[in-house]
């Protein structure tokens, strides 16, 4: 949730949700992509897939355990192209999220220069009047 300052106090930012604020699909999008851009999720799925393809090539008939899917596994090749199939969109709504998100901060802090630069012109005009009058006042004979 972003703040700004407005007259030295903090206010939340009315634009930018997050938290509760958040519907359930996008608090999902974005858990999934977190998870998914994770080293963890990348060992997670190297196990899984080694295992996998383990278990399809070497005999385990011994222990009752046939071939589910034998090579060119083409099961576990449904089972990638299912995983991309979702993680797409997933992905695709998070990075929308993102971009509003820093859509929304950039307009924020534009907002806050401007008004930063509004009062150091005015400071900058106020040292100018003052150097002006102490100038006069030293260059007037008395």
């Amino acid at each position: 949730m972003a703040l700004k300052i407005h007259r030295g106090q903090w206010h939340k930012h009315p634009t930018v949700r997050a938290g509760n604020q958040l519907t359930f699909g996008e608090r999902a999008a974005d858990t999934v992509v977190a998870g998914m851009g994770s080293w963890q999720f990348i060992i997670w799925q190297t196990a899984i897939v080694g295992v996998w393809i383990l278990g399809n090539v070497v005999t385990l008939r011994g222990i009752g355990l046939p071939h589910w899917d034998p090579y060119p596994f083409i099961l576990l090749n449904l089972v990638f192209s299912t995983q991309a199939a979702y993680a797409s969109p997933l992905i695709l709504m998070a990075g929308n999220r993102a971009d509003k998100k820093r859509e929304e901060k950039a307009e924020l802090d534009y907002e806050t220069n401007k008004r930063s630069e509004e009062k150091i012109d005015k400071a900058h005009q106020a040292i100018l009047d003052t150097t002006a009058t102490i100038l006069a006042a030293l260059q007037s004979p008395e």
